[in-house]
């Protein structure tokens, strides 16, 4: 599924993709390079790292036009009031962005 980011980023859109209940095991998710809401399965360490962190690393990724790997991060972060879980890699300085990027 994935939310188009219109008038005012579809926020509104985005929570309701992201307050929907997931598949048993899995976690949705806010993909900010796709742009798109996503569900993810976290192990049990992962869950309680995201907890007590904020972040887990939950692998490399690849995209179309890429030549290589980075690895990407599952983390926690606020919109307007609202709890969301972000999936990003690291940007400049290690920075994980909590913002949702317009078209």
């Amino acid at each position: 599924m994935t939310a188009h980011l219109g008038e005012s980023w579809g926020l509104d859109r985005i929570l309701d993709d992201l307050s929907e209940k997931p598949t048993e095991g899995y976690t949705k998710v806010y993909n900010r390079h796709t742009n798109s809401v996503e569900e993810i399965k976290l192990t049990r360490l992962n869950r309680l790292s995201l907890a007590l962190t904020g972040e887990v690393e939950v692998g490399e990724r690849t995209y179309p036009g890429w030549t290589g790997y980075l690895p990407f991060f599952v983390y926690t972060g606020s919109i307007y009031g609202n709890k969301i879980k972000f999936l990003d890699y690291r940007h400049g300085n290690g920075r994980l962005d909590c913002d949702i990027p317009k078209d």
